[in-house]
C-alpha cells in the first residue's frame, strides 16, 4: 500500500484525499467539490456554499472533498461517514518560486 504522511498504512479516504491534493497542486483552478461513491467521482461542482457532510449527504455520497486556496496555499477538506481530513499544499510553482527568493538557503529548515 503506497505511503501517506509517512504512514505506511492508510484509508482509501486518505489516499483519495491525497490523490486530490496532488491533481490540484498541477492546476489554479477555484474553489471545487468532490463527491465519491464506491470510489467512483458522481458529481463534480464548484463554488458550492453546502457543508461537506451536508451535500455527501443530499447526493448519497460516500466522501466529500472540497479543494480551496487560501493565502497561496492549497486545501483539500474530506468528509465521509466516519472520518474528516484537512490536508495542505503548495502548487509546484510556488515551491519553485520560493527556492528562487534571494535568501532561502538561509532560512532554518535549509540550514
Amino acid at each position: 500500500m503506497p505511503l501517506v504522511s509517512g504512514f505506511p498504512q492508510v484509508s482509501g479516504f486518505l489516499e483519495n484525499a491525497a490523490r486530490i491534493l496532488e491533481t490540484a497542486e498541477l492546476g489554479d483552478g477555484g474553489p471545487v467539490t468532490i463527491l465519491l461513491r464506491d470510489g467512483r467521482p458522481i458529481s463534480l461542482t464548484v463554488e458550492n456554499d453546502w457543508s461537506l457532510d451536508a451535500l455527501r449527504r443530499e447526493r448519497g455520497a460516500d466522501e466529500a472533498f472540497r479543494v480551496s486556496r487560501k493565502n497561496g496555499k492549497l486545501f483539500v477538506e474530506g468528509r465521509s461517514h466516519d472520518r474528516a481530513c484537512l490536508l495542505a499544499g503548495n502548487r509546484p510553482a510556488d515551491a519553485v518560486r520560493a527556492l528562487l527568493t534571494p535568501g532561502w538557503a538561509a532560512h532554518p529548515a535549509c540550514v
